[in-house]
């Protein structure tokens, strides 16, 4: 990714936040994309990348993905659970 364009990424997703928060400063990130090609989809496969700011130590990117993990699992858990059995 070129520096202009992890600039731009980075001050988007600045100002969403704090657009989102009504004045939140984001202190870490972690975007996990999924995305394809013309060549992965010969292949039948997708690729992944991910993105975190310049300089974030691995403890903050792990326990942001854990943190959606978690989340992600109970969403899971909770929208499939029939609370009638």
């Amino acid at each position: 990714m070129s520096d202009l364009t992890k600039a731009k990424l980075d001050a988007a997703l600045a100002e969403h936040v704090e657009d989102e928060t009504k004045g939140g400063v984001v202190s870490g990130y972690f975007c996990q994309t999924q995305y394809t090609s013309l060549e992965l989809l010969d292949e039948g496969m997708t690729g992944y990348l991910r993105l975190t700011p310049e300089g974030q130590n691995l403890t903050t990117t792990l326990g942001l993905a854990f943190y959606a993990h978690k989340q992600m699992s109970n969403y899971i858990t909770e929208s499939t659970i029939d609370p009638n059995d």
